[in-house]
């Protein structure tokens, strides 16, 4: 038998070399997989051969770096240190690699770093969440520490593969028993945040995080009423549970952890501020109006409730009208619109003529009511809000407290109207080109400041508040006696059509008469049928027609000044025997020495 001599490497070495570790020298040979001239070098270029006798019998390691190799080797009886090594240096993900001693194991974050210092992808991430390296990568690593045997490591690929992840797709996303049926991509935070699991789906009774009132607040659909939290963002889930970034200690721990500054208590029901300022329970439906609109308002994403107090005692509700009267609790409310019922989803004068033109629904007093002009003589309307706040106010009407950047007190119906003072009341504060009452003008035209109904209508049929300007707007055309023998029969074509009865007894007299007045006057005839007998005029300096109402309570204002054109002869018309003051009783007088009374007529009325 011939016996050859093996003089490669593995010959006498074993490869690895295979001597134990600590017997007494240390030994990593099984862990680096390399040939033997990656580190040897100086006595093997081919790896498998000695190629330097010198070197290798010279009872010294001789440890230098081969081709694509790179170190730093100090020795120590025990084996020695390797720094700066090309193959530890963290390829860029982990800085500074520690130097490693030959014979101790390296531990896969001895150059992939831990949870803190591993910041490629989501690996931080899921080694907080306690994941570890052969649960993904299973046909490198063995375990954190140990590598696959002769496995795929210094391959410079990434084998993905492992217990807990089934399949990651060309794009990085993961298919996971972990995620559930999300599918998050790898290195990208939000599809992996606290939503892609505990999503809340925009419909009631998901299977994901239904439970409680979590529906309402991460709704986004059109019926949400909630604060719309982000299902994607973290801090949206924030706002309510606590999170110190180490996900494994408060996350998986199987308790619902609650910021304890919440006020939330462990049996359902809590303040759970700065949201809610009163009592709310998780589970029994939504909150009430009332309870975020009254008292300690709640703020919602940075945004305090509107205060609706007073609009039990001075608002719609004093009425009997309810918030559900208007408002749909379904809809879209914080963030969106008003939350109204569909009927009132229109302008905002056509929500409030929803009601204010059913008589079926409102008192008479306050149907058909008009809105303002936005321009003297034109025909655009101002919303009823302008003026008019439906929630309620501490004014009378629900008055509006500020109104074009004026404060206002309108507490007396009978006076509220202007303010003498200031000349900024409640009409006034909008005024630039009225014949009266301008803003911060003196009025000095003698014009009421009672009684503004009267002649300016809100529920006019054009537009409120405008002047009705006719005469018989305030006393009819011509006006009626009050109190006749027999029945008196106007408001007909051609038999005196805008006549009506006046307001005070005597006021009316004889104006029905057709010598008087003609059955075919209209009232846009104006002044010129009354001139006969009220021939003072209505303007001038000290006019005779003083517009005040209501004529009852200004009776002295009525003065009869016959025409002297109509005088008998050279004599002086004579109206006599009248007694007219703003309290009862009156008495009226008859004409003489006038072209159609040469005698004393009777009196002008059959009563006074």
């Amino acid at each position: 038998m011939n016996n050859v001599l093996d003089l490669r490497c593995d010959g006498c070495h074993g490869f690895p070399p295979n001597y134990p570790n600590g017997s007494p020298k240390a030994n990593s040979h099984g862990s680096h997989n390399f040939s033997c001239d990656k580190c040897h070098f100086g006595t093997t270029s081919t790896g498998t051969t000695v190629t330097n006798t010198a070197n290798h019998e010279n009872g010294v390691y001789d440890v230098t770096a081969g081709p694509g190799a790179s170190f730093t080797y100090q020795y120590l009886s025990t084996g020695g240190t390797c720094s700066n090594i090309n193959c530890h240096s963290g390829s860029g993900i982990l800085s500074n690699a520690a130097p490693v001693s030959w014979g101790t194991a390296l531990g896969c974050i001895g150059c992939h770093g831990d949870s803190s210092t591993l910041a490629s992808g989501s690996h931080a991430k899921h080694l907080q969440k306690g994941a570890g390296c052969a649960d993904c990568h299973s046909a490198t690593a063995q375990s954190n520490t140990t590598l696959v045997a002769n496995g795929a490591h210094m391959d410079s690929a990434v084998e993905v593969s492992g217990s807990r992840l089934a399949v990651m797709s060309s794009n990085k996303t993961c298919t996971t028993a972990c995620h559930l049926a999300a599918t998050p991509q790898w290195g990208v935070a939000s599809t992996g945040a606290c939503g892609t699991c505990h999503a809340t789906l925009p419909s009631s009774g998901s299977a994901l995080i239904a439970s409680g009132a979590h529906f309402a607040h991460f709704s986004s659909s059109a019926t949400s009423y909630g604060p719309m939290l982000t299902q994607t963002s973290v801090t949206s889930c924030q706002a309510c549970h606590s999170y110190s970034g180490d996900l494994s200690a408060a996350h998986a721990n199987g308790l619902v952890d609650i910021n304890t500054g919440l006020g939330y208590l462990s049996s359902g029901t809590g303040s759970c501020t700065p949201c809610h300022q009163q009592r709310v329970s998780w589970t029994s439906g939504a909150v009430t109006c009332e309870s975020c609109h009254t008292g300690a308002l709640s703020v919602i994403n940075g945004k305090t409730a509107q205060d609706k107090g007073l609009a039990a005692t001075s608002g719609h509700g004093a009425a009997g009208k309810g918030c559900l009267s208007c408002h749909d609790r379904n809809q879209r409310h914080i963030g969106g619109a008003g939350r109204l019922i569909a009927p009132l989803t229109v302008s905002p004068n056509a929500q409030c003529s929803y009601c204010h033109n059913d008589a079926a629904v409102v008192q008479e007093n306050h149907l058909n009511m008009a809105s303002h002009v936005t321009v003297k003589g034109g025909d655009a309307t101002m919303a009823c809000t302008t003026c008019h706040d439906p929630h309620g106010t501490s004014n009378l009407s629900q008055i509006r407290t500020v109104i074009n950047g004026k404060s206002i007190t309108y507490t007396d119906a009978g006076t509220g109207f202007v303010d003498l003072t200031t000349n900024m009341g409640l009409c006034q504060v909008c005024h630039t080109k009225t014949a009266h009452y301008q803003a911060g003008v003196p009025e000095s035209g003698g014009h009421p400041t009672t009684g503004c109904l009267t002649c300016h209508k809100h529920d006019a049929t054009r537009a409120a508040f405008v002047p009705l300007g006719t005469c018989d707007a305030c006393h009819g055309y011509p006006p009626a006696p009050k109190r006749t023998a027999s029945a008196v029969l106007f408001g007909r074509m051609n038999n005196w059509s805008s006549a009506r009865f006046e307001d005070y007894s005597g006021g009316g007299g004889a104006h029905l008469v057709a010598a008087h007045i003609s059955p075919f006057a209209k009232a846009s005839e104006g002044w010129t049928n009354c001139t006969v007998c009220h021939n003072a005029g209505a303007t001038g300096s000290t006019p005779y027609h003083k517009m005040t109402t209501p004529v009852k309570d200004h009776i002295d204002n009525v003065t009869v000044l016959v025409d002297n054109s109509l005088r008998f002869a050279d004599s002086f018309t004579v109206y006599t025997g009248a007694k007219l003051t703003n309290a009862e009783p009156n008495a009226t007088g008859s004409c003489f020495n006038i072209a159609c009374h040469m005698s004393p007529s009777v009196r002008w009325s059959s009563e006074r």
